[in-house]
């Protein structure tokens, strides 16, 4: 078989979505073939889909190598580097993509995508703009668009209306199922609305607090969340609101509700701009169960250092600081470091060897109950952008957020280094460059040290 037909049969397994069985075709192809163009290419698309990035980058070296003005492994090429956070080369080949390719869609869709990721929302509306003015459309570019407006903050309703692509690729959710009323925005007294999470535990806690805004308007309000979050939110003093445990709605509950809403799809209609969101604390930690006491007499600290893994292709996105850069924090008098961290990522800790220096009781946690009853004993928890983060600020915990240099759309005072309007309790620190990680944390050590000179006098 040929190195051609062997790439055209990968190319129709990548088509299928088996990128394994479309990866052994393209390296057959080029078994055949070492420098078979396409081939190549295809292998390093399929390699961008599995998170394997630097491979992808060496091969669209390799092809530009015999191709340099090729505007499409080119763009490939850039968002690669995009994804590795090297934002100066990414640019440099972006920029240059859109000169050779200047009545290309893709070629400023994918400027626009650096330009938001490096922290410049405006210059990224007016790359979208020359995409939709060429004809670029799509609910992917839609679903991006609504992000840099997002990131820009000033018309949240106008971000929110464009954040309905969303539902062409999200995972689909079980309240669709039972053909309840979409609510937008209808008289609410007297009526029942199910408002559900719909995206990952952060963003539920997070907009969860709307909840209350719905109730204001004489709904009775049943929030539906994910089973490890039920308990916390059933036990807050919320008039007219109860709780559901997802896993439990079915055709016979589902004649109960006269609407439903996306908990995003609640914040348009309820039409939330930033002068509207109340950054004062809306939960409160169940009672501890159990003898769960933290360090007496230590400043304890609850450290998360990873945000969770979806699994696929969007890993790439996930927030992960290695663990020992932590540890000098531990050195300092009078700290002492607890885990917050569940997950794949909970192992670091004996994997590095610091059973004893960073206690760690999450293996007890059986919800986001149990962490939330922990957090409250805390003097300070400091986590990288993650449901941690969301949790302590929601409860008014001191929370010092470790934001990455390409940060979430929501931290719009980042720049001040505060969380708000979402928390009032939430300090942020900004990465200086891309994926320094340790410049955080130095920054963290600093922080600790200076206050009071010694620790010890925040534990008193």
């Amino acid at each position: 078989m040929s190195a051609d037909s062997l790439n055209r049969l990968g190319v129709d397994l990548f088509l299928r979505g088996d990128f394994d069985g479309a990866r052994l075709h393209y390296l057959a192809a080029l078994r055949i073939d070492p420098g078979f163009l396409p081939a190549m290419a295809n292998l390093a698309v399929v390699l961008g889909h599995q998170n394997q990035l630097k491979p992808a980058v060496v091969l669209l070296r390799k092809i530009l190598n015999a191709a340099p003005n090729d505007g499409n492994q080119l763009g490939n090429l850039g968002n690669i580097l995009m994804r590795l956070e090297r934002y100066d080369e990414a640019r440099e080949i972006l920029e240059r993509v859109v000169e050779l390719m200047p009545d290309s869609p893709s070629s400023w869709y994918n400027l626009a995508l650096l330009r938001l990721r490096e922290g410049h929302p405006q210059e990224a509306l007016s790359c979208m703009d020359r995409v939709e003015a060429l004809g670029g459309s799509g609910h992917r570019i839609t679903n991006d668009r609504a992000h840099v407006l997002f990131a820009i903050g000033e018309d949240l309703h106008s971000a929110l209306e464009l954040y309905e692509a969303r539902w062409e690729s999200m995972i689909h959710l079980p309240p669709w199922d039972f053909h309840i009323r979409e609510w937008k925005g209808e008289d609410l007294r007297d009526k029942t609305i199910l408002l559900h999470a719909e995206q990952g535990y952060g963003d539920s806690i997070m907009t969860a607090r709307f909840a209350q805004d719905l109730a204001s308007r004489g709904a009775h309000v049943v929030l539906c969340l994910p089973h490890d979050l039920c308990y916390l939110f059933a036990t807050q003093d919320w008039p007219k609101v109860s709780v559901l445990n997802m896993d439990e709605l079915n055709p016979e509950r589902a004649k109960n509700f006269d609407f439903h809403s996306p908990m995003y799809g609640a914040m348009r209609w309820l039409r939330i701009e930033q002068d509207l969101i109340d950054p004062r604390p809306y939960l409160v930690a169940p009672p501890i169960v159990g003898p769960r006491v933290v360090t007496p007499g230590s400043f304890n600290i609850g450290i998360c250092w990873a945000s969770g893994a979806r699994g696929g292709e969007y890993d790439w996105r996930r927030r992960v600081s290695p663990l020992d850069l932590w540890l000098s924090i531990a050195e300092l008098p009078g700290v002492q470091l607890h885990s917050l961290q569940k997950g794949p990522d909970e192992g670091d800790i004996v994997s590095l060897g610091a059973e004893a220096i960073i206690l760690d009781e999450t293996p007890s946690f059986r919800s986001w109950a149990d962490t939330a009853a922990f957090i409250a004993q805390l003097d300070l928890v400091v986590t990288v952008d993650t449901a941690v983060g969301h949790l302590a600020g929601a409860m008014g915990k001191s929370v010092w957020m470790l934001s990455q240099y390409n940060h979430c759309w929501r931290w719009w005072n980042i720049h001040e280094g505060s969380g708000r309007p979402w928390y009032s309790t939430m300090e942020i620190i900004r990465q200086k460059s891309p994926g320094d990680w340790a410049g955080q944390l130095l920054q963290v050590r600093e922080r600790l040290r200076m206050r009071d000179g010694n620790v010890r006098s925040l534990a008193a």
